[in-house]
């Protein structure tokens, strides 16, 4: 299960001082506390989410990502313009403008724990995947959510820039989209139930390079520093692309 360690002090009740979430190979376990730091802060997001950060350059990112607005104000109730992402994220949220294919016993029907978000217009679901697909997402999830769940709140509730439409998305989500759709693996399965599933696998460590692309955007829209954006495109990288075959520990 994710971990994070928050302290509040009785005789200081506005300070906190809190770690990140920790990830770690199992065969460091015995050195994790060795590497974890904590950062002293005040910081309570919206009035109800304690952020998990262990350093000032987390802190500075989350004074940056603010707006008087939020995707919330882009969204219907119904329309064209959709976003398709799963509820579950381990180190990729899983998002695309296409629907993607799940069949079971040859009848295709909507992903389960799927979710669907509804735009105003194209530019705002190339937004919306976007941002999804981004590093700067997982870290904002990692450091606000649950490290299990994207959930809707938390994607509607994001910040919107003032300026995001000077930014093309739709070529940008356009891009992303392909990327995921050809690195795609096609699974079959079978269940305990004797349904036999078809689905195509995807994962956003595959079209790493392309999803940078919004990353970058994002940071213009926000104001990043190259320091901060470095951190954020590389945040939590090691277990994000696979670069070692031993299992992690959340």
């Amino acid at each position: 299960m994710p971990t994070a360690i928050w302290i509040r002090n009785p005789g200081d009740a506005s300070a906190l001082v809190t770690t990140a979430v920790r990830r770690f190979y199992t065969t460091q376990r015995s050195v994790a506390l060795d590497s974890t730091m904590l950062h002293r802060h005040s910081d309570v997001f919206c009035g109800l989410r304690v952020p998990k950060i262990d350093r000032a350059i987390a802190n500075s990112l989350l004074q940056k990502v603010v707006s008087k607005s939020a995707i919330d104000a882009l969204t219907t109730k119904s329309g064209a313009h959709k976003v398709f992402y799963q509820e579950a994220c381990r180190y990729w949220a899983k998002s695309s403008n296409f629907s993607p294919r799940f069949v079971r016993n040859g009848e295709s029907i909507d992903q389960p724990h799927g979710r669907i978000i509804t735009l105003d217009s194209a530019s705002a679901a190339g937004l919306v995947n976007c941002l999804l697909n981004s590093s700067l997402f997982y870290w904002y999830y990692s450091t606000l959510a649950d490290c299990e769940h994207v959930n809707d709140s938390l994607v509607r509730g994001f910040p919107l820039p003032t300026d995001w439409r000077t930014t093309d998305w739709v070529s940008l989500a356009t891009e992303i989209d392909a990327a995921l759709r050809g690195t795609a693996k096609t699974k079959t399965i079978l269940t305990k139930q004797g349904h036999v599933i078809e689905y195509d696998e995807i994962e956003g460590r595959r079209a790493r390079d392309v999803i940078v692309g919004a990353d970058l955007a994002f940071g213009r829209h926000f104001g990043f520093s190259p320091a901060e954006l470095d951190y954020v495109i590389n945040y939590d990288i090691k277990y994000r692309v696979g670069q070692s075959t031993e299992e992690a520990d959340d």
